[in-house]
């Protein structure tokens, strides 16, 4: 990523921050999660590694400002909704694109 993503673990506030860094690597490559599945844990989970190394991942933005020396994100963070209930929890309600009448209209039609 050019940019810190919104929820980024190097912006202020984040949970891995909040922690102390006790879940960001020092010496090795921090991923970003941006593209990558999410698994029924609701883990990031990239769908192949080589040699340890996360296919398909981009290194995160905030980690390589931080290992660069570039300034770090400045703009605190902001949990980003993930499934429709956390939507719901974080929003007070469901996005037009989420509701019933939004859906059948996505639906392609069959003529018979």
């Amino acid at each position: 990523m050019r940019t810190p993503c919104a929820d980024c673990a190097y912006r202020p506030g984040s949970p891995e921050r909040e922690a102390l860094g006790a879940q960001l690597p020092e010496n090795e490559p921090f991923f970003c999660h941006q593209g990558l599945p999410i698994s029924a844990t609701g883990a990031y989970t990239p769908v192949a590694t080589f040699r340890g190394l996360p296919l398909g991942a981009m290194v995160c933005a905030g980690w390589w400002a931080a290992q660069t020396g570039e300034p770090l994100p400045g703009k605190p963070y902001r949990d980003v909704p993930v499934t429709a209930n956390h939507v719901e929890a974080l929003w007070g309600h469901t996005p037009h694109i989420l509701t019933e009448p939004a859906a059948e209209a996505t639906t392609p039609r069959t003529e018979g």
